[in-house]
């Protein structure tokens, strides 16, 4: 085939072809397309210029292929069952499926969420791979580039070609340590502010530093750690305070020797969403993780909210 005449073949053409092969006949093959004898003659003289060869050749009755025509069966059907496969994609197999899923999260996410959505794809998607991140910035871009299919944690701001699913909204909350002074002394917005506070790099976290800021006041962070266990583990040994949402709180209270306070300030629940860029939004393999996250999320998280 020249390759100046690639630009030439559209796919009605290979259909003719391929017809062509199965039938040997030139009569049969257009009744088979819906097509008149003359349209297949004409689609047939157009497929011998492209492949600068006869194709069929007359024996008597026959219809017989060329050795050039009897090559092309192979990889023509395969050509028009990928290009079926991709007009008419198959219902989506977790069983089967082999994608590699990037999802970004707070460490608080992946402990309570998406260790359970292991446990659950390792028996129902045994061959997909999931890569969980935690950066806290820059995620609408690393979506929109494909370098993490999934964001979970609080957006204040959703920006054009993004979808969310809202996963829980739930109160925030301060752990201290038991026996804390504060549980006997009262805590409202002063003492919160007085005492020495635990700084993790979660939107929790920032949340709280700017509303405060909004009051006119300001924390001071005796520590900054980078995991939520860390961050209990110190509060459970000082006098440190330490914020996060209420669900989070109540489980790190089971875990070490902390108690829950309510945030001092009547403020709106903190959402938790699942976030994704609209180039995902059609494919059924992240539809159906997400659906999972969503399912597993809400029996993980509304027990305790």
């Amino acid at each position: 085939m020249h390759q100046s005449n690639i630009r030439n073949i559209d796919l009605n053409l290979l259909k003719v072809l391929d017809e062509l092969l199965r039938q040997e006949n030139a009569s049969r093959a257009a009744e088979t397309l819906g097509l008149s004898q003359p349209a297949v003659s004409r689609a047939l003289g157009r497929l011998r210029i492209i492949f600068d060869d006869p194709l069929f050749v007359r024996s008597g009755r026959s219809f017989v292929p060329t050795p050039l025509a009897q090559k092309l069966r192979l990889p023509l059907n395969h050509i028009l069952e990928d290009t079926r496969a991709l007009i008419n994609p198959q219902e989506f197999d977790p069983a089967q499926a082999r994608d590699v899923i990037r999802i970004n999260a707070p460490d608080a996410t992946t402990w309570v969420v998406l260790t359970q959505v292991c446990s659950f794809l390792c028996h129902t998607a045994p061959h997909m791979q999931l890569v969980i991140t935690n950066f806290p910035s820059g995620r609408f871009e690393a979506l929109a580039k494909g370098e993490i299919d999934l964001a979970i944690d609080f957006f204040e701001h959703l920006p054009r070609g993004y979808f969310s699913r809202s996963l829980m909204s739930d109160h925030l909350a301060c752990l201290v340590r038991r026996g804390h002074p504060a549980l006997a002394d009262g805590f409202d917005l002063d003492a919160f502010v007085a005492w020495p506070h635990i700084r993790l790099d979660t939107a929790s976290n920032r949340r709280v530093r700017r509303i405060m800021s909004e009051h006119g006041r300001q924390l001071h962070d005796a520590l900054s750690v980078p995991n939520i266990f860390s961050a209990a583990a110190a509060a459970a040994n000082t006098d440190w305070l330490l914020t996060m949402p209420s669900n989070l709180a109540r489980r790190m209270s089971r875990m070490f020797p902390l108690e829950v306070i309510d945030f001092p300030l009547d403020i709106p629940p903190h959402p938790l969403d699942q976030v994704w860029h609209e180039r995902l939004q059609k494919d059924p393999c992240h539809g159906w993780v997400r659906d999972q996250i969503q399912r597993i999320g809400e029996a993980e998280l509304s027990p305790l909210i």
